[in-house]
């Protein structure tokens, strides 16, 4: 984003009654190119659904694509909406349907050969596992997600897996090696000027 955060958040504030409209029409029309559309306007705001004060609605209407979709729709937009479902659900603390949504998008995303996919799928999978204390996975997931990324060269998914493994290395004692990717994550966001999306990171 160019723009400055509270640029977009005030935009989509002021749009949300015609994106709302834009949705509607999208599953009033059953076809899945319609589907594929809205389900591609949820994602492209898919950090702004994120906000407080619309994570139910976007939830609620990504639950709306994904429960009954149209003969024809394509995995990969479907996925997407998945790994979006997966995130409301986690900030949401409804984490049987996190792990839901993202190993029904990691399944897809393993299947189309989409790293991205699988990369997504795994930080709501680790990130879920980290908030029971679930070092084990939690670390496992969050080595696949860097992976992913670092296949695509996606420095800013990458930092956000980098986050996830320091928090689980810091949570498990090994402070070392957490503070090192703790201080990377931190590096690359400060670099993309997006560091507001790493409050764990300032640990170090």
């Amino acid at each position: 984003m160019g723009e400055s955060l509270d640029t977009w958040i005030t935009r989509f504030t002021t749009e949300i009654d015609n994106l709302r409209a834009a949705l509607e029409w999208s599953l009033a029309s059953q076809k899945a190119s319609s589907f594929e559309l809205g389900l591609q306007l949820m994602s492209s705001f898919g950090r702004l659904w994120q906000l407080h004060s619309f994570l139910r609605d976007g939830l609620a209407y990504l639950t709306r694509f994904l429960t009954a979709p149209p003969d024809g729709l394509g995995k990969h937009p479907y996925a997407e909406g998945l790994n979006l479902a997966a995130e409301l659900s986690l900030r949401m603390r409804d984490y049987t349907e996190t792990r839901n949504f993202a190993n029904e998008a990691l399944r897809i995303g393993h299947e189309l050969n989409d790293a991205k996919l699988v990369g997504d799928a795994c930080r709501s999978l680790a990130d879920e596992a980290l908030r029971w204390d679930d070092f084990t996975n939690g670390h496992s997931y969050a080595h696949l997600a860097l992976e992913s990324y670092q296949k695509i060269r996606d420095p800013l998914r990458s930092a956000l897996a980098l986050n996830l493994l320091g928090i689980r290395e810091v949570m498990a004692g090994d402070l070392t090696t957490g503070y090192t990717h703790l201080t990377t994550a931190l590096d690359i966001a400060r670099s993309l000027r997006m560091k507001f999306l790493f409050p764990a990171s300032y640990m170090v």
